[in-house]
C-alpha cells in the first residue's frame, strides 16, 4: 500500500485555484490514512482539498460519490463534491518529483466532531447506536461493483493482519491479538460468511461522526474510503469497536450502543452471537496495521494517535468473559 501523497501547502493552495477555480485564503492540513487532505477556506466557504494515490480507482470514487448523494437525499449530512472546471469531480494531477495522483473537492460538513464532545454518557452511545442503524438503513439497497472487494479492512478479512504481529513489541499484546485472531480462524470466520451482507461504511469513529450544534445527536458522516459490502453486522461492530475507545468501561459503553442500534434495527441472534469478538477484530486489525504503517510511515502521527486507545481498550476486553458481554448485548 503506498503511503499518503505529500504536497505542500503551497501545491495544495494552487490546485484549488487550477482545477476548481478556487482562490485559497488559507489552507491547512488534515489527518488522513490513505489520502492527504486539507482545510481549504475562501471567499466562497470552506472546502476539503482531498488527494488521492492512483491505487485508488476511479469505479470505487464512483462509488463515494453514489454513496453521498444517497445520504443527502435521506438527510444524514455528509460532504459533496464539487465539479473541476474542466467538468467531472475528479482531476489528474502531475507534481514534478511525485507519483501521479487524483484531487477532488469536498464541502466543508458543519458540526461537532463526536471525538470533541464534552459528555459521551450511555444515553450518547445509544444515539451513536441508533445513528449507525439508520446509515446501515440506507447504505443497503445501494448495489456498486466497486463494494465488491478484498479489503483488510473488512471484517472478513480480518486474517490478514496476522502476518502485522511482529511489528507489535509488547509480548503481552502480541499475545492478546493473536487470540483474537485464533478465535476469527476457529469459530467466527465461517459464521461470519453466512451473514446477510450489504454496502457498509466500514469506518465509524470519533473523527467520523459529526453532531448537531448542541453536541448531542450525531447527524453527518464523513470519510467513505473504507466503504465494502460485507456482513451488515459489521456496520455495528466497527462503529462499537471505535466509539468505546478511551472509555472506563467499554462494555457497559458497547451495550449503549447496541441497544440504541436495535431500537431501530433489531439484531438476529446470530449477529449478537459474534459482536463481541466482531468488536475486538476491528480492534486488532486496527492496531497491527497502525504497527506496521507505523514502520513504513515513522513520521505519520494519526497513525500512532489510531493504535495506543486500541490496545487499552483490548488489554481490558481479553478479560472480558464473552457470556457477560452476550448476555448484555442480548438484553439491549
Amino acid at each position: 500500500m503506498p503511503t499518503a501523497p505529500r504536497l505542500s501547502l503551497n501545491e495544495a493552495s494552487i490546485v484549488a485555484k487550477s482545477f476548481f477555480s478556487i482562490n485559497a485564503q488559507e489552507v491547512a492540513p488534515l489527518e488522513g490514512y490513505y489520502d492527504q487532505n486539507f482545510r481549504i477556506d475562501s471567499e466562497k466557504g470552506r472546502f476539503v482539498l482531498k488527494i488521492w494515490n492512483l491505487h485508488q480507482k476511479t469505479e470505487f470514487l464512483d462509488l463515494q460519490e453514489k454513496v453521498m448523494n444517497t445520504l443527502s437525499m435521506a438527510e444524514i449530512r455528509c460532504p459533496r463534491l464539487l465539479e473541476t472546471a474542466q467538468g467531472g469531480t475528479s482531476a489528474r494531477l502531475s507534481i514534478e518529483g511525485q507519483p501521479p495522483y487524483l484531487a477532488q473537492m469536498l464541502t466543508w460538513v458543519e458540526g461537532v466532531q463526536w471525538s470533541e464532545a464534552a459528555s459521551q454518557g450511555p444515553e450518547a452511545f445509544f444515539k451513536l447506536g441508533g445513528f449507525l442503524a439508520r446509515l446501515t438503513q440506507v447504505l443497503m439497497p445501494i448495489s456498486h461493483p466497486a463494494a465488491l472487494r478484498e479489503f483488510k479492512w473488512d471484517l472478513r478479512f480480518t486474517g490478514q493482519s496476522r502476518p502485522h504481529l511482529g511489528a507489535v513489541a509488547s509480548t503481552r499484546r502480541r499475545r492478546i491479538a493473536t487470540h483474537f485472531l485464533d478465535s476469527f480462524e476457529s469459530r467466527v470466520k465461517t459464521k461470519l460468511d453466512d451473514l446477510d451482507r450489504s454496502l457498509i461504511h466500514n469506518d465509524v469513529n470519533a473523527f467520523n461522526v459529526f453532531l448537531d450544534e448542541s453536541a448531542t445527536n450525531p447527524l453527518g458522516i464523513i470519510d467513505f474510503a473504507n466503504l465494502v459490502r460485507s456482513a451488515t453486522v459489521g456496520e455495528l461492530a466497527v462503529g462499537t469497536a471505535y466509539g468505546i475507545l478511551d472509555q472506563p468501561d467499554p462494555l457497559r459503553s458497547a451495550a449503549s450502543i447496541v441497544r440504541g442500534y436495535s431500537a431501530i434495527r433489531p439484531i438476529g441472534e446470530r449477529e449478537v452471537d459474534l459482536l463481541y469478538d466482531l468488536i475486538a477484530l476491528r480492534l486488532v486489525a486496527s492496531v497491527l496495521n497502525s504497527a506496521h504503517e507505523q514502520k513504513l510511515d515513522p513520521d505519520n502521527q494519526y497513525l500512532h494517535k489510531c493504535e495506543e486507545p486500541g490496545w487499552t481498550v483490548l488489554e481490558k476486553w481479553i478479560d472480558i468473559r464473552p457470556a457477560r458481554a452476550l448476555e448484555l448485548f442480548r438484553e439491549s
